[in-house]
């Protein structure tokens, strides 16, 4: 399972706004960057929004604009409080503050023109993916600051912000907010296969697999979703943790290493599956040996002498499997 890396832009935005459509993931995210982790948006009070907004170019032709992302947040009454809009990127976009105002313009716009219709506040989220810092602007003043506007003509005028956040750097602190499937993401992404919470349970393996192979490219991603797809076709739904997937994970990427090794029916192909199969043979053995320590109540200190006296690991090869399995 290799380090996640960057797409271009659009590279992985279809798997992405697949996890985030879901309401407890959607609700999570806002709750997480916006209010602290604390639970103030309910899944049970969102609601699909509309993603399409129009305008009308230079030469007043009507074009369309879409958002990847909107949910009304409703008060339980019929009414509504806010339209939260997720839109996800994955290059830094220079201009990306003009464009955000005409996401969350049209929305206005459209309130306006339904008259009798109810109004809200929009609010919109930038969800940065890539490797690149985000430098450039996040609001108006700081966009025209080369202009020299004079200080007293920004009391006249709106000084529009872009809240981006960048995921692939978020803080401990923040990450540790997040309490659905995007959890596992975010540490996938700070921490490659080293992923804490292995006991978490996933609410919705297919999407998370999804995106978790386009971040990462890797093939063998689609072998375990193929098989989790065909079980929910027969109606079984069987409770997946990190740790069970990851398994599922790794014995679907041997299989199919040994299907293609005989289908090519190279040598060094053999050997290498010969060969990743006693490693991987090896490391079963040594999270079965931890788990089962750990079950019966051994101590770390014990545990770990097993791993060196067993397995012949030095200090950092345990520390590193007591971390991934303990």
């Amino acid at each position: 399972m290799g380090k996640p890396h960057n797409k271009g832009h659009g590279g992985y935005d279809i798997p992405q706004k697949e996890l985030e459509s879901y309401p407890d993931v959607f609700a999570d995210i806002v709750n997480a960057l916006v209010y602290g982790g604390e639970q103030v948006v309910d899944l049970r009070c969102l609601r699909p929004a509309e993603t399409e907004t129009r305008y009308r170019d230079r030469e007043r032709r009507l074009r369309n604009q879409y958002e990847d992302l909107g949910r009304y947040e409703t008060d339980g009454k019929g009414g509504t409080r806010i339209l939260y809009l997720l839109a996800n990127q994955s290059q830094v976009d220079s201009r990306m503050l003009l464009r955000k105002c005409g996401y969350v313009g049209g929305y206005y716009r459209g309130q306006y023109e339904r008259q009798a219709g109810e109004s809200c506040p929009v609010m919109e989220l930038v969800l940065y993916w890539g490797r690149r810092r985000w430098k450039v602007s996040r609001s108006m003043r700081r966009f025209f600051r080369r202009k020299g506007i004079d200080p007293r003509a920004w009391e006249y005028m709106d000084d529009e912000r872009l809240h981006v956040f960048e995921m692939r750097r978020l803080p401990r602190e923040v990450m540790g907010r997040f309490q659905s499937d995007m959890r596992i993401i975010l540490e996938y992404l700070a921490d490659g296969e080293n992923m804490g919470r292995l006991e978490q349970e996933i609410n919705h393996p297919v999407a998370l697999l999804e995106l978790m192979q386009a971040l990462s490219g890797d093939g063998r991603y689609k072998i375990v979703i193929d098989d989790l797809m065909k079980e929910e076709k027969t109606g079984e739904r069987r409770k997946w943790t990190v740790c069970k997937l990851m398994d599922k994970y790794w014995g679907g990427g041997k299989r199919e290493g040994l299907k293609e090794g005989k289908q090519e029916g190279l040598k060094e192909g053999k050997r290498e599956g010969l060969k990743e199969g006693k490693q991987e043979e090896r490391q079963t053995g040594i999270r079965v040996l931890i788990s089962t320590c750990h079950e019966i109540g051994a101590s770390f200190e014990t545990t770990a002498g097993k791993l060196k006296e067993k397995y012949g690991l030095e200090d950092s090869q345990v520390k590193e499997n007591m971390t991934l399995y303990w």
